[in-house]
């Protein structure tokens, strides 16, 4: 056994919050709690702050256009929950996206049921990943068009379950790359990585490569040339 020691915290407790005994979705409820959070924070000279899910947020932020400049629910900072500020900026970018091929590249991963959910921001898991993966695959295809790496081609089976998601594989040694086409900041990046697999390099280390810098900026003159 171990010997510890340090001063004794205490015994623990709990202690129950004041609670408003209405449906939490109701207006009155909202408009109560957002008077009680002003009125301790007031009593601490401090800013209130408060935290909804989107409902809610929308109710709280309804009340609060309403009230009267005077109001003291002026001074109330309303936030939408990390989860659902999440969800509501997925769903946006499917919004925005929607009638272009984006919903098609999805579909050659997941099933077109999963796709409708991913571009509204539901499936929260599967579109982040989704959104990942179509970003890596275009980085993929500037980085093969400026530096001429070849990329590996599949071709889809037309058969597809639309129950589940449809994934493809492929084996990477058959690409043939030779050593000669790599530009000097290619190679580098390349031995950058070998070292981080091994753990003798961290992202940070990664993050500051001049090689990388410059990798960086001949993405980004390729896509504002195409913009």
């Amino acid at each position: 056994m171990y010997k510890t020691s340090g001063s004794y915290p205490g015994q623990s407790n709990i202690t129950f919050l004041p609670m408003i005994d209405l449906n939490p979705s109701d207006e009155s409820c909202i408009y109560t709690t957002l008077h009680f959070v002003c009125k301790e924070t007031k009593k601490n000279k401090c800013t209130p702050i408060l935290t909804f899910d989107q409902p809610l947020y929308w109710k709280a932020m309804t009340i609060l256009q309403n009230e009267p400049t005077t109001s003291s629910l002026k001074s109330l900072v309303l936030k939408l929950g990390g989860f659902h500020t999440e969800m509501s900026f997925v769903g946006r970018i499917g919004y925005l996206m929607s009638g272009s091929v984006l919903m098609n590249i999805f579909e050659t991963v997941y099933a077109s049921t999963a796709v409708s959910h991913m571009l509204s921001g539901k499936a929260i898991a599967r579109a982040v990943r989704g959104h990942f993966l179509v970003d890596t695959a275009l980085t993929a295809l500037i980085l093969s068009n400026i530096y001429g790496i070849p990329v590996p081609k599949i071709e889809v089976s037309s058969e597809e379950n639309e129950d589940e998601d449809c994934t493809h594989t492929y084996d990477t040694s058959k690409v043939q790359i030779h050593d000669t086409c790599y530009t000097e900041e290619v190679s580098h990046a390349t031995d950058l990585l070998h070292l981080f697999l091994k753990g003798d390099l961290t992202l940070t280390d990664i993050n500051q490569s001049n090689a990388l810098n410059i990798i960086r900026d001949k993405i980004k003159q390729f896509r504002q040339s195409r913009s």
